[in-house]
């Protein structure tokens, strides 16, 4: 999925576009990464992140 097709992007694209004095928007859309799509949920990933950090 290209940039221009993920809905986040388009959404914060808009924003900016919209109010070009807020410079934490433009921030925001020069530095937007999205998260590569992985078959784990957030918290998966946090209950991971959880179990590392404590079981040692």
């Amino acid at each position: 999925m290209s940039l221009n097709e993920d809905p986040t992007y388009t959404e914060l694209k808009s924003l900016a576009e919209k109010y070009p004095e807020n410079t934490l928007l433009q921030l925001k859309l020069k530095y937007y990464r999205p998260y590569p799509p992985t078959g784990i949920s957030d918290d998966d990933v946090l209950y991971e992140a959880l179990k590392e950090k404590y079981n040692r």
